[in-house]
């Protein structure tokens, strides 16, 4: 009877507090075989910057490479969906159905693991190993411990504390081009080979423009005069790289710095959004503002006159979807009062 354990999550991206997880699960529950699975769509967290389910697989058997009895296993991203784990158990049980099981998670998991899908279930087909931190709460962590115990749920709690490590803290340093010493040489060259968590605003001109041929992207604007405008539409692009199909926050993005004719409700308040954050600061954003608070329609000419009348000072260019938008603003608003 082997002993296997399975340990999932994003890792967007793996780094070396998830190889420090992976080596002491191996040597503490004596593993036969440990594997690591990325979610295709995570069920417990949204995330907006998931890279693709093919990167992250690279990544994690870069990472990983020559680690014995531990490899990148591709089920869930080979199945798609939602990534639930009782799924995917279920399915590791036909495969392997008299090994004694161990599911690996972190101490944010293991709280939470009451409000997982058919939580009693999974815990009665595995032994849950809990990788805790030196400043997690230990009696909160014992005490759920004694509460899924009289669930059946049996669990037991890795020795060496793990590396406080964030992946979205990492993430913050590579869009913002920071030295990070939490990725292993090759995860880190692999994310600098491929251009992996660069935001849009970040991205250099002719990878953008690459991007939007691709995609045969069509719009008036001359983006090489304008290059700020084109972070929305190359953005707009990749989202279906992430699991993003929803059309309507697809326009959102692509046309959150030039409006259009026809936005929804969600494309008009990112439109404003982005335009009144607190860190704005130009002559008329508290006016536009108090419009916001008002009305959406009455806020949207207003910012349209806004930045067209700026444009127009400077003798730049103006994007069709622009003076369309504003055509229509200046009608709605009008039959507003009327």
């Amino acid at each position: 009877m082997a002993r296997i354990g399975f340990y999932g999550g994003t890792f967007n991206p793996i780094h070396l507090g998830h190889v420090g997880v992976c080596r002491q699960a191996v040597k503490q529950l004596r593993l036969d075989c440990l594997h690591v699975i990325p979610a295709f769509i995570p069920p417990h967290k949204a995330s907006p910057d998931l890279a693709a389910g093919e990167d992250r697989l690279a990544m994690c058997r870069l990472a990983l490479q020559g680690l014995p009895n531990i490899l990148a296993d591709d089920y869930e991203l080979t199945r798609g969906g939602v990534s639930y784990t009782i799924e995917t158990m279920r399915h590791m049980r036909e495969c392997y159905s008299e090994d004694d099981f161990y599911l690996i998670m972190g101490t944010d998991n293991y709280l939470t693991f009451t409000a997982w899908r058919e939580w009693q279930a999974l815990g009665r087909m595995c032994t849950l190993a809990v990788a805790s931190r030196e400043e997690d709460d230990k009696e909160a962590l014992y005490q759920q411990a004694r509460l899924l115990a009289r669930e059946g749920v049996l669990s037991i709690f890795l020795d060496n504390p793990v590396r406080v490590v964030s992946s979205t803290e990492i993430r913050q340093m590579l869009r913002a081009g920071e030295p990070c010493g939490d990725l292993s040489p090759a995860v880190a060259e692999y994310i600098a080979a491929h251009g992996l968590y660069k935001g849009c605003k970040e991205m250099p001109l002719p990878e953008a423009l690459q991007i939007m041929r691709r995609s045969a992207i069509m719009t008036e604007i001359d983006f090489r005069e304008q290059p700020q405008l084109i972070h929305g539409f190359a953005a707009a692009e990749i989202l279906g790289r992430y699991g993003v199909r929803d059309k309507d926050i697809e326009n959102a993005v692509r046309y959150h710095t030039t409006g259009r004719a026809g936005m929804s409700r969600l494309e008009k308040i990112v439109y404003l959004a982005d335009l009144t954050e607190e860190g704005r600061h130009y002559p008329d954003v508290a006016e536009m503002r108090r419009w916001a608070d008002r009305s959406l329609d009455g806020a949207m000419l207003y910012a349209l006159c806004y930045t067209i009348g700026k444009l127009c000072r400077r003798k730049s260019p103006l994007c069709r979807e622009s003076w369309q938008a504003y055509n229509e603003y200046v009608k709605l608003c009008k039959e507003e009062k009327e």
